[in-house]
């Protein structure tokens, strides 16, 4: 199923960009676990870090590292850290960072939200 997906320009809010979307409902939340613990893991290689030495700098304990590469588990603090170490942390600050729009509709109604929050200030 494809639909549209307006992501507003950090510029202004009066320009955008349209891009498909695949129905991401069928990506389970395990998937994404094991594609996030792939990549963490392939980075770590790239660096040639051992899971013990990246458990130093990052401060997370090698049981967890271990874990997190073999399952995908891991909480959110020790993957923030993780990532830090790795060298993504302004990867992960623009994580969700720009809204997304199911519709024309749903777009002009969160820009007006938001220029009405906005003249609050």
């Amino acid at each position: 199923m494809l639909g549209i997906i307006l992501y507003q320009n950090s510029c202004s809010l009066g320009f955008f960009s349209i891009k498909k979307q695949v129905n991401h409902l069928h990506i389970s939340t395990e998937d994404i676990l094991k594609h996030l613990s792939r990549n963490c893991r392939l980075r770590r290689l790239e660096k040639n870090l051992s899971q013990k030495s990246l458990s130093e700098t990052s401060d997370v304990p090698l049981s967890t590292i271990q874990r997190f590469e073999h399952t995908g588990e891991v909480s959110l603090a020790s993957f923030v850290k993780i990532v830090r170490v790795l060298g993504y942390a302004e990867d992960m600050m623009e994580l969700i960072g720009k809204p997304r729009y199911s519709s024309l509709d749903e777009m002009v109604g969160i820009i007006m939200k938001t220029k009405k929050h906005l003249s609050e200030y």
